[in-house]
């Protein structure tokens, strides 16, 4: 096993990978959110609205509203992605600022 790796979470390249990927959906779920929320919002809400005057023997229109709430689970998932996106975000500033006040001998094993 790679020297680096922790067999929990992979080699050191993995993790920094899986951070990559996670912070690259995670801002390209926020830009179409930022462009399309709104809008999904009013819309989404205004059909759901209607389906309290739909009588349930009306199939069509209750499939319909299955669709509907895909859709919202499909904007609900998009949030997390952009919430998990900005967290591995965070956790990369994080290791570089460390690695960056490793590199000029500011280690706070070090004494002075």
């Amino acid at each position: 096993m790679d020297s680096n790796s922790d067999p929990k979470f992979g080699s050191l390249q993995d993790q920094a990978d899986s951070l990559h990927n996670s912070a690259e959906l995670g801002y390209s779920s926020e830009l179409v959110l930022k462009a399309m929320d709104p809008m999904i919002e009013r819309r989404l809400g205004s059909l759901l609205d209607q389906f309290e005057n739909v009588k349930p023997e009306l199939g069509p229109l209750l499939d319909l509203r299955a669709k509907i709430s895909e859709v919202w689970r499909i904007r609900r998932d998009m949030k997390n992605n952009m919430r998990n996106g900005k967290n591995a975000v965070d956790v990369m500033k994080r290791i570089v600022e460390a690695n960056n006040g490793n590199a000029s001998g500011n280690r706070t094993n070090n004494p002075t």
